[in-house]
């Protein structure tokens, strides 16, 4: 399949599940969390990369291999997905509550592999989430140190177990 057919059914679909009545009231069309791969052998989660959704980027963004993410299509739109979800908290985040707390028992989890932490009230809810899946090994990387630094005070230094 050519990438032009990739990006078409992979758009229609975002656009018929997401376009008129919003992802509050329709199941995702793409996966929230991607499982392991050849490459990775952990699930994670992903936002779209930029300025807006990485604050504490630099002139890493001149070179970010993220956006290279961007040419495969169901790739693409579970950032888009996750962005949305991420910056609307009045309801979307249900689908994304569900997903992480339906992870395998055991696994590892890594979140960000593109984009990172855009304010400190989702550090705070990845936070809450992690700290209530104990069996999970939570790792990330990260260069929002300002909204780190500042939910750090919010709890008082104390960070889940299972999160590195």
């Amino acid at each position: 399949m050519t990438w032009n057919v990739q990006y078409a059914k992979a758009r229609l679909t975002f656009r018929r599940t997401v376009g008129t009545k919003g992802i509050t009231h329709n199941p995702p069309p793409h996966q929230i969390m991607s499982p392991d791969n050849t490459k990775l052998n952990f699930w994670n989660f992903s936002t779209l990369p930029g300025e807006k959704n990485c604050p504490g980027a630099g002139q890493c963004l001149e070179i970010c291999f993220s956006f290279k993410a961007q040419r495969y299509p169901d790739a693409f739109f579970r950032q888009v997905l996750n962005t949305v979800m991420i910056r609307h908290r009045d309801g979307p985040l249900s689908h994304l509550t569900n997903a992480f707390l339906s992870l395998p028992y055991g696994s590892r989890f890594r979140l960000y592999c593109d984009g990172d932490f855009d304010s400190v009230e989702t550090v705070m809810y990845w936070m809450s989430l992690i700290g209530r899946r104990k069996d999970l090994d939570t790792f990330c990387y990260s260069k929002s140190w300002l909204e780190l630094l500042a939910a750090d005070e919010l709890m008082k230094g104390q960070w889940p177990d299972n999160f590195v």
